[in-house]
């Protein structure tokens, strides 16, 4: 598991990156013990050699975001059980807020690759979601929504009260973008 220093860092330009990381990402043992591969990350696991090398993370996911996703998915493939325990590790180092909006889109575009190479409907909610989206043809209007709030949900997100549900709008908007513009060059390729 990951946990955050139970007060706020000094500097409030990583504020965000800190409250995120409490509401969000710092889950019990429990929790984590009702959906073990949702929940997995690579900051603090242990693992026998042999499993690790038939399995490997995927050499091609470059940058931040999505290769302990993907891991996870994989290990749930090879029925390699996953076992939570409660011993976590201390996030520390905390980006500011722009590096961390950089590695959140990084972030998304590697979930955009990893979709293509795994099935992550049942893992990933965000990526759910977009099929959602898809399915009932709102995409369009959710980005144009996400589009017309950007500047007012980074407002927000600065703050020291940030609103989480605007920077998952934030975010699928950015994905449905992401996932357009990927589209239009695989049919202009």
């Amino acid at each position: 598991g990951r946990i955050y220093e139970a007060y706020p860092p000094l500097s409030k330009d990583k504020y965000f990156r800190w409250f995120y990381g409490k509401k969000r990402e710092s889950l019990t043992v429990e929790t984590r013990l009702r959906n073990p591969f949702k929940s997995f990350m690579t900051n603090n696991f242990l693992i026998h050699k042999k499993v690790f090398l038939s399995i490997r993370l995927n050499e091609n996911i470059v940058g931040y975001g999505h290769e302990d996703t993907m891991f996870g998915i994989r290990l749930k493939e090879n029925s390699v059980m996953i076992k939570h325990i409660n011993n976590p590790v201390i996030h520390i180092g905390l980006e500011d807020f722009d590096e961390y909006i950089e590695k959140t889109l990084e972030g998304l575009r590697n979930l955009l690759f990893i979709s293509n190479v795994v099935n992550i409907v049942d893992t990933v909610r965000l990526y759910r979601f977009l099929t959602l989206v898809k399915k009932y043809r709102i995409d369009g209007l959710i980005l144009r929504i996400e589009r017309l709030f950007e500047k007012q949900i980074m407002r927000n997100l600065k703050n020291n009260r940030p609103f989480l549900k605007g920077f998952d709008l934030f975010k699928i908007g950015r994905l449905i973008a992401l996932e357009k513009e990927f589209v239009r060059k695989e049919e202009g390729a």
